[in-house]
């Protein structure tokens, strides 16, 4: 879903579908898989909740991680600068592939890596909130975050949540999936 999402949008479908125009069959579904697969993010984080709440903090994973992105970040840009003409690699460009996280080369990556830091303090607060508290905090996290950045905070920035573009919106999506793990679905 994530994959077929940036399709639509990087690659230009959403774009061309628009430019045919509304009512089209081409324009429909390419909307429809477009709403279709916007959850997959933040089905990604619940799921790392979900598994993350019970599992044992191993710095090592993230290392791995950062050097798999490292890897894609490097190989990636060589490719594109070998192959397309008039594409050409900078001392800026080199530093921002060498810190994708730093420089948020991959919004995802940058906020999940954010989120891993907090993921031992998170489980400690899952796993030691009984279930009344913890239904609290995460209705008050909800209420708050998602009707606060819709209704009212207009300074979109307050919360920093950046429409589910955000580690804020990724640590409360793990804690939900957290608490499904440890409780149940049922609030």
């Amino acid at each position: 879903m994530i994959v077929l999402y940036h399709c639509l949008l990087l690659g230009g479908v959403i774009t061309k579908a628009t430019q045919i125009g509304i009512g089209s069959i081409n324009y429909d579904i390419s909307w429809l898989l477009d709403t279709l697969c916007y959850c997959a993010v933040n089905c990604y984080a619940l799921i790392s909740g979900y598994i993350g709440v019970k599992s044992k903090f191993k710095l090592q994973n993230i290392i791995k991680l950062w050097f798999q992105v490292l890897f894609y970040s490097v190989v990636l840009n060589i490719i594109m600068w070998v192959t397309i003409p008039n594409v050409s690699i900078n001392k800026g460009l080199l530093i921002q592939m060498l810190m994708p996280i730093s420089f948020e080369r991959y919004w995802y990556f940058s906020a999940y890596f954010i989120l891993f830091a907090f993921m031992p303090f998170l489980n400690l607060l899952l796993n030691n909130l009984d279930k009344s508290m913890a239904t609290k905090l995460l209705i008050t996290l909800i209420l708050v975050c998602s009707f606060g950045e819709t209704f009212i905070f207009r300074a979109k920035t307050f919360l920093s949540l950046q429409s589910g573009y955000s580690a804020p919106w990724l640590i409360i999506l793990y804690l939900i999936g957290g608490y499904i793990k440890l409780y149940g679905w049922k609030f």
